[in-house]
């Protein structure tokens, strides 16, 4: 018997019909979801940390060029969580995708693309998309394409800074 655990994101919207996600200063949409091994993974359980969520797939070659650049932050920042949402690709794939690429932060199923749509991570313009959530569960950044150096993360990370 196979059990499903089903993602649920609550996304807010504004008068316009916009998500919460799409837009910086508003609340990020909440989501529960499983990563890769199973682990339930609850976007609040992250409270009081920067989270980057990085919007990525297997298949996708800028993804794969951010990646050092995501390690590197995870190493020198202790204040700040990378949660990884697989977009539109298998768990198969993705799970050998980060470890190949010596990802010590979760990959994070996104059934249905509810958690991307949330964010408004689409097709068009496509991945990678990296939303940058303060301590307080506020978006503050929203990066399209790939982190390419240090010094773009720094300046990301710095529309967030630590209480």
């Amino acid at each position: 018997m196979v059990v499903v655990l089903a993602s649920v994101v609550i996304a807010a919207c504004s008068t316009s019909g916009a998500a919460a996600g799409c837009t910086t200063g508003r609340t990020a949409p909440v989501f529960t979801t499983t990563d890769l091994q199973g682990t339930r993974v609850v976007l609040s359980d992250y409270a009081g940390k920067r989270v980057l969520l990085n919007f990525w797939a297997s298949w996708c070659g800028p993804c794969r060029d951010e990646f050092p650049v995501l390690r590197q932050i995870v190493s020198s920042h202790d204040d700040v969580q990378v949660l990884g949402v697989v977009f539109e690709d298998g768990k198969g794939p993705a799970a050998s995708f980060m470890s190949d690429q010596h990802a010590t932060w979760p990959g994070l199923v996104d059934p249905k693309g509810q958690i991307a749509a949330g964010y408004c991570v689409a097709q068009k313009p496509g991945i990678p998309v990296t939303v940058l959530v303060d301590a307080r569960g506020v978006v503050r950044a929203r990066h399209l394409g790939p982190i390419d150096s240090a010094a773009d993360a720094e300046r990301l990370l710095a529309a967030a800074l630590p209480s």
